[in-house]
């Protein structure tokens, strides 16, 4: 696992989009179709932003094939202080179950502790029981809506760092 390097913006901008439609398929309602794909600059602005100091992004690799990845966000809300975010935790479905989510996962959580965040919240997206059960495995909670969020499309895990 690396950081994002200029060689990689290719794949980590095909990840985001990829990630966008999995987000989508799981947020919006099926009535309602799927919205149109942004264009390339919407996934260049989120991985700049990504990029700033405070946030972290990374990508995992197996065999220089670039299969997942991750983002660590500061975050402003008035339920939980010195908070930061996990984001676009995604795994390419053929490299599932190989590990890759964990170290995705393990990696935002060394980011947490190095910036010395007291909680790491993450919305799982509706995940499986499976994933679930990693989740859990790792410490985190389920927690309600935060203020910033719609409370009909929130399903949030906690995990306290300290």
């Amino acid at each position: 696992m690396e950081g994002a390097q200029s060689a990689h913006i290719d794949s980590a901008l095909e990840l985001l989009s990829e990630f966008w439609l999995f987000a989508q398929a799981h947020l919006v309602p099926e009535s309602s179709g799927l919205p149109a794909i942004p264009d390339q600059h919407f996934f260049l602005d989120q991985l700049n932003g990504f990029l700033l100091p405070q946030n972290r992004f990374a990508l995992a690799q197996k065999h220089n094939l670039v299969v997942g990845c991750v983002a660590l966000s500061e975050l402003q809300n008035d339920s939980y202080s010195n908070a930061c975010e996990m984001h676009c935790l995604y795994v390419k479905p053929q490299f599932r179950g190989q590990g890759f989510g964990h170290q995705l996962i393990e990696q935002a959580l060394l980011w947490a502790h190095e910036l010395n965040h007291s909680h790491l919240i993450f919305n799982p997206l509706g995940a499986s029981e499976s994933l679930r059960s990693i989740y859990s495995k790792f410490g985190f909670e389920e927690i309600p809506p935060l203020s910033h969020t719609n409370p009909s499309q929130s399903h949030l895990l906690m995990l306290e760092l300290r």
